[in-house]
């Protein structure tokens, strides 16, 4: 969260007002600029991390190294995903994807015999920054490159902030749960309520998924439009088809 600073969440919704408006080199802009100063901002933070290790146990050091440096390739691979979904490139977006889970279990498979755990972080490091290099000379032109602006970093940080804000916020209160049921009832009522959890993360993916393709239309529409009750409209009718979907299935 402090090294992507919203840049992802805020790139996704200014390229696709770019592509709304037919902007693809503008886009790339934003993707290079974003690209540039989120690596700058994790190096810094990187360095911070490596001068304050001094004074942590090594477990935890190692710890903290591994969590920075898989946030690194994360938030790298995301970009692009970020960019073909704002572009609304289905078939390029879905590849993407797909290779990175096939190379992301090819070399877990490889490295858990050898390392373990640290071998399945590997492997999801790897193959994040692997697929990221793989799509940055396809995406990126010299031109993008030349235009690489702070401030559209920082009008990316704008636009994304109130977004990684909320997310940050659910993602605390989904660890803060099971603390709380721990300490109160117990472990074998996490248990359940883990189990029980399995199932809403399914719907979750369901809904994540169309997000991921209608979410930038939807944007570039209410940016061309600036229809905010259309957009709702869309929204709500969404919501009322996978929630028929899901009693369905029920």
């Amino acid at each position: 969260f402090i090294g992507g600073a919203g840049v992802m969440e805020g790139f996704l919704k200014k390229a696709s007002i770019c592509w709304e408006e037919g902007s693809d080199q503008v886009t790339k802009s934003y993707l290079s600029s974003a690209l540039f100063f989120t690596g700058l901002l994790m190096s810094c933070l990187f360095l911070i991390l490596k001068m304050a290790a001094l004074f942590l146990d090594d477990e935890i050091a190692e710890f903290v190294y591994w969590a920075l440096i898989l946030a690194i390739s994360v938030i790298f691979f995301n970009l692009f995903d970020a960019y073909y979904r704002s572009c609304r490139k289905t078939i390029h977006f879905a590849v993407l994807v797909l290779s990175k889970g096939v190379v992301t279990l090819i070399l877990g498979v490889f490295f858990l015999a050898e390392s373990g755990a640290k071998g399945l972080l590997l492997s999801e490091i790897l193959s994040a920054f692997i697929l990221g290099l793989l799509a940055f000379p396809i995406v990126l032109d010299f031109d993008s490159l030349l235009a690489i602006s702070f401030k559209r970093y920082l009008e990316l940080i704008r636009h994304g902030y109130h977004m990684v804000m909320v997310v940050m916020v659910r993602n605390i209160s989904m660890i803060l749960d099971k603390l709380i049921i721990t300490a109160v009832i117990g472990t074998t009522a996490v248990g359940l309520y883990s189990f029980t959890m399995i199932l809403v993360s399914a719907c979750l993916i369901v809904l994540g998924t169309v997000m991921s393709l209608y979410g930038p239309i939807w944007i570039g529409e209410y940016a061309k439009h600036n229809d905010s009750k259309k957009l709702i409209g869309q929204v709500n009718k969404l919501i009322l088809v996978l929630e028929a979907l899901l009693l369905i299935g029920l």
